[in-house]
């Protein structure tokens, strides 16, 4: 929600996320498939409702996970939703001035069938569409009286940058920290912190968005300005303004993740831990180019002409943003390349393409923040279409 609520924001749509009396909520699934299918949903939503509103609404049991989303927009006439989920199905929208490919509903069916579940439309009582998606999915049964100080494994142990003008707050996060086995250094406002980066390699930084003198969000903006590795260290932002267009002024500002005063030290060292491996990106060579388990699964799934057309597709998208960045005449508006990238973000990470999608993810960040640097997506964006073309070589020599 907090990911749709600039563009709901701007359209004056009010939102909210509804958990049902007696629903779970804390689900086991895949998260970054999940994710997937609710930004395709959300950003629908919002984008076919002109006024209103988007209510997110989560249910289940023991055994599955029901969400729903709901709108008060244009709505599906009942002649046309035989096409529903259908690739390349915009509507008619592509005669108005809504933005889209129409792939987003037809990736997001076929990943919920690729988890097990599956998806559906009804109309809403007060006009408008609801999208339903049912996943099965176990309850994480939380263990109150967990040790919070266990350490962590030698070789997940990280060197953390802690980012705050108060002292109490330095010290407790730094306690919460090497508690847990992890190594500190402690900066007092945004300004040393930059001349610690620059001068120091970090697996992650925690950074106080409220600072007197230099603020988190300068401060962030200046790190990424860095050259080399440095200016890509992982930042979460710490912030009693955790939701709504504060989480993306964060993005924007190039900050990898957020957590919310106050916390618990659970809380922090899992955010550090997510966001440390979010960091790690290994150089796209050979077969981590690919994930050849979710290609599997998606020819297994879809069909292998299915799937060589989505991947004539993101071919196609990846070398229209390699000739942008590759044309030092190009002028293209930096929100328009942005949105581009974004889109390659979603289709890339779906067809396995992790890789592409984590560099597009970095360059938009970049792109939005005036800080892009084109080497790496440059880089990514060569691999993937090798790996592209090779693969059609491949399907040459099979059916020669």
């Amino acid at each position: 929600m907090a990911v749709v609520a600039p563009a709901a924001n701007a359209r004056k749509l009010h939102t909210r996320i509804v958990f049902e009396p007696q629903a779970p909520t804390h689900f086991v699934t895949d998260e970054n498939q999940l994710r997937q299918i609710l930004g395709s949903l959300l950003n629908n939503a919002v984008k076919y409702t002109p006024s209103g509103r988007v209510d997110c609404r989560v249910s289940g049991h023991s055994e599955h996970l029901v969400i729903e989303v709901a709108d008060t927009g244009l709505g599906i006439p009942p002649a046309q939703r035989h096409r529903l989920f259908r690739e390349f199905e915009r509507f008619g929208a592509e005669r108005t001035g809504i933005e889209g490919t129409g792939l987003g509903l037809s990736i997001a069916n076929r990943l919920a069938r690729l988890m097990g579940g599956h998806m559906g439309h009804r109309d809403n009582a007060g006009g408008g569409s609801v999208f339903w998606l049912e996943l099965p999915a176990a309850v994480e049964e939380r263990d109150t009286q967990t040790d919070l100080t266990t350490t962590v494994p030698d070789d997940r142990r990280l060197k953390v940058l802690v980012v705050d003008d108060s002292s109490v707050n330095r010290e407790v996060t730094a306690s919460f920290l090497t508690a847990a086995g992890h190594s500190v250094r402690e900066a007092r406002d945004g300004g040393e912190a930059v001349q610690i980066v620059a001068a120091e390699d970090f697996d992650i930084v925690l950074m106080d968005m409220r600072m007197a003198g230099v603020n988190g969000l300068e401060a962030t903006r200046s790190i990424r300005a860095l050259e080399g590795t440095r200016g890509s260290v992982p930042i979460v932002a710490i912030t009693a303004n955790a939701l709504d267009h504060h989480a993306e002024e964060c993005r924007r500002a190039g900050m990898t993740d957020h957590l919310a005063k106050p916390f618990t030290q659970s809380e922090l060292l899992a955010v550090v831990a997510r966001t440390a491996a979010r960091g790690s990106t290994p150089e796209p060579h050979g077969a981590s180019v690919m994930d050849r388990d979710t290609m599997n699964q998606l020819v297994a799934t879809m069909g292998e002409n299915a799937v060589e057309h989505l991947l004539d597709e993101l071919a196609l998208r990846v070398e229209a943003l390699l000739r942008r960045v590759e044309d030092p005449s190009a002028t293209v508006a930096r929100d328009e390349l942005a949105d581009q990238v974004h889109e390659l973000i979603g289709s890339a990470g779906t067809l396995g393409f992790r890789h592409m999608a984590e560099a597009a993810s970095r360059y938009e960040r970049a792109l939005i923040s005036g800080n892009a640097i084109d080497t790496e997506i440059r880089r990514a964006a060569l691999a993937t279409l090798s790996e592209l073309r090779r693969r059609r070589s491949l399907e040459a020599l099979v059916t020669s």
